[in-house]
């Protein structure tokens, strides 16, 4: 049940006689009070007046009406026919939870875990599902399965920075541990997730995808997303297996899962695991903003507002259609940052940057404590997230010293996770050293972790790049061809690119036209497919050029004429110069 359709259940539509009932209600009968509400609520006997509906609501509230307590809770906190404040309206459900009401049990709870109108108090929070639970409440049950059972004393929660103690966390953690044994998908989930990051507890990666996978064979969607991200990034798998990673991930789309959604989009955007299918990634785009990822919103949006962008995805330009994802995509992230979650409430400072400069500096400081809180507990992507805010000046006041300390944190936190075969943690190791970020710069350092990323299936063509450049080691075209080759099996664009290159020129392999031909159309056709992507150095361009000259290819001047076309319509210059150097029109 969403949590909106919980305050009108009881919403009377009873109206024998108005006159006689407002009568009644102005005696100060609380029950009559109520249904004179109703019906100005409804329209039903009276012309609708939602002010004058709040006003009766609000004095059956005050003579201890249970219902009406929610509706005046509900109308104060979303700001419904009376000015937003969330203080009160959390007061008027506490009112009504205090009377044994069940929904408002559920929403006490709720706002006490978020910090929503209260301040933040996880164990508090506990009483009051366990309250409605104990009613028959199937979302409060839901609720506490996510939280450890706690007694009075033992499990209490620091309402000021809402950590747990070490014992505490090991009580939860025992608590899933006997859960999960007994079979309970949820607590395997939890259990995963301790794990995998650590959590009060020595980070066993393998450990972590036992449970992800026990979770995700019973059906539960978040374990099945996470074994697609684990397999997407060799996080403690011996290597990237897009196919797998697919696999999970289609699991939990078809649960729903607004974030396999998006994942499943994304890989068949980018054809990894599948064939790139630009229209089947806009439906699985779609049903992910649909389930409120802003990530897809943000990505329909911009599909709707331009139509370059659009095109491959089969969408026409559509201006109220942008708009209307546009604005899901701030509600969303707004909402997700009211909640408590730290990058959305960096994203909400951002897009606020050029509209409410207040409003932007309240976020920023709350994604900042947000960030702090995850970081001191032991969140390495936290952590790294936090040195970058200090060292870029993002949403924060720009602080070296700051960024330096969290930078250092990050870095043991991805010593730890490499040495469990986190193939990510291994390449952003690689980085620290490149650029000598808290740790002394040292390229052959650097590049042996690219390498072990690398062998994991992780960062191809970064360390193709390296050997290429030749700026941090030694410049080495066959390394290069090895590895562009291997990520070009991988679905990696940009490397079929680098390959007709490689191939025409005789870098790193022998020279060989045909193959260059090949991989030189595999990039144009992905070019042509994906206007807004810069990686390629005009591939419809030569592939016209090849075409129409019969390199590494049958001379086909008409489909050499169509390939420079369509690059000349993009704007390559070279395509232009040679149609004009041919006397061909475009």
């Amino acid at each position: 049940m969403k949590i909106l359709d919980i305050f009108f259940k009881g919403i009377s539509k009873e109206n024998n006689d108005f006159e006689t009932m407002l009568k009644t209600a102005k005696q100060g009968d609380a029950e009559a009070q109520y249904k004179v509400a109703c019906a100005y609520d409804n329209g039903k006997g009276v012309s609708e007046n939602k002010k004058e509906a709040f006003n009766w609501y609000l004095k059956a509230a005050e003579q201890g009406h249970i219902k009406a307590q929610c509706i005046v809770g509900y109308n104060y906190f979303f700001g419904e026919n009376v000015e937003e404040n969330k203080e009160e309206g959390f007061n008027w459900y506490l009112k009504a939870a205090k009377q044994g009401d069940a929904d408002a049990q559920y929403i006490v709870g709720y706002a006490l875990e978020f910090g929503t109108g209260v301040e933040k108090n996880l164990y508090k929070a506990r009483e009051w599902y366990s309250k409605s639970a104990e009613q028959g409440s199937a979302e409060a049950k839901d609720k506490l399965k996510n939280m450890p059972e706690t007694d009075d004393n033992d499990f209490e929660y620091d309402v000021n920075n809402n950590e747990k103690s070490d014992d505490n966390k090991e009580k939860g953690f025992d608590w899933y541990l006997n859960a999960a044994e007994q079979g309970d998908a949820e607590a395997q989930y939890k259990l995963a997730e301790f794990f995998m990051y650590g959590n009060g507890i020595e980070m066993d990666k393998k450990e972590a995808i036992k449970w992800y996978k026990k979770a995700a064979e019973q059906g539960n969607a978040e374990a099945q997303y996470a074994l697609g991200n684990i397999y997407y990034c060799a996080k403690g798998v011996d290597i990237v297996d897009y196919e797998k990673a697919f696999n999970w991930y289609m699991k939990a789309a078809k649960q729903g899962n607004a974030d396999a959604q998006n994942a499943i989009g994304w890989m068949y955007d980018e054809g990894h695991g599948v064939e790139i299918d630009c229209k089947e990634a806009f439906n699985w785009y779609l049903k992910a903003a649909e389930n409120g990822n802003w990530t897809a919103q943000s990505k329909l949006s911009y599909y709707f507002k331009d139509e370059e962008y659009g095109r491959p995805y089969g969408v026409e330009k559509d201006e109220e259609e942008s708009r209307k994802w546009s604005e899901k995509h701030f509600n969303t992230i707004k909402q997700a940052a009211e909640e408590g979650d730290a990058y959305a409430q960096f994203e909400l400072g951002h897009v606020l940057c050029d509209e409410d400069y207040e409003e932007k500096k309240i976020w920023s400081k709350k994604a900042e404590e947000s960030y702090k809180e995850k970081a001191e507990q032991g969140d390495t992507e936290a952590q790294n997230f936090l040195g970058d805010m200090y060292y870029g000046g993002k949403c924060v006041r720009k602080n070296e010293q700051e960024a330096l300390k969290w930078y250092r944190k990050a870095a043991e936190g991805y010593k730890k996770a490499a040495a469990q075969d986190d193939a990510r943690a291994k390449y952003m190791l690689g980085l620290m050293y490149e650029n000598g970020v808290v740790v002394k710069k040292d390229n052959k350092e650097a590049m042996k972790w690219y390498i072990k990323a690398a062998e994991q299936g992780y960062c191809y063509s970064i360390l193709a790049i390296k050997y290429e450049e030749g700026k941090i080691v030694g410049q080495n075209y066959k390394e290069a061809f090895k590895w562009y080759l291997k990520a070009a099996e991988q679905g990696d664009a940009y490397a079929y690119q680098k390959l007709a290159e490689m191939y025409y020129h005789g870098l790193g392999t022998d020279k060989d036209y045909e193959k260059s031909f090949k991989w030189c159309k595999k990039a144009a056709q992905r070019e042509a497919v994906e206007k807004h992507v810069t990686l390629f150095e005009n591939a419809q361009y030569y592939l016209g050029w090849m075409y129409y000259n019969g390199i590494g290819v049958e001379e086909n001047y008409e489909e050499g004429l169509k390939w420079l076309r369509k690059a000349a319509e993009q704007g390559d210059y070279k395509a232009e110069e040679y149609l004009e150097k041919i006397g061909e029109e475009w």
